[in-house]
């Protein structure tokens, strides 16, 4: 039922239910990925795009298949704050200084808050000279 109708809320609901008895992760993932190539609501996209990297990360230890999910979450709304944070998170474990810096960046960017703005900044510039020893001045506003 759910590949013919992965919008429908009730439906989605008892999909994922299922698979979380059944801990039927593989199939879930492949169910997910498919439906994902005919869905166009945004904010469902972003939602499974979201539970697919988490699987990745955390059923399958599959780093890259999570970041690829994240990125794309990104695509689609490039103030998803979850994605923003798994993603820093994912860059700082693997020491990938260029990418965090980018997604750091973006937070701050993206952020309304001034307090939140500010330690994004202040996290880029610590990446930036500490990690990558440049001085960037756009890190600071």
């Amino acid at each position: 039922a759910f590949k013919l109708n992965p919008t429908e809320s009730d439906v989605r609901e008892r999909f994922f239910e299922s698979l979380t008895a059944l801990k039927a992760w593989e199939l879930g993932r492949e169910t997910l990925t498919a439906a994902l190539k005919v869905m166009n609501d945004p904010e469902l996209r972003v939602a499974d795009l979201l539970r697919l990297a988490g699987w990745a990360e955390e059923r399958f230890s599959d780093v890259e298949g999570a970041i690829n999910a994240y990125r794309e979450a990104l695509n689609v709304d490039p103030q998803a704050t979850r994605a923003l944070e798994a993603l820093e998170r994912l860059y700082r474990e693997g020491q990938r200084w260029e990418e965090l810096a980018e997604v750091t960046r973006k937070r701050a960017e993206s952020t309304f808050d001034d307090d939140a703005r500010a330690q994004a900044f202040t996290q880029l510039a610590e990446v930036l000279w500490g990690q990558l020893k440049r001085a960037d001045p756009a890190a600071v506003y």
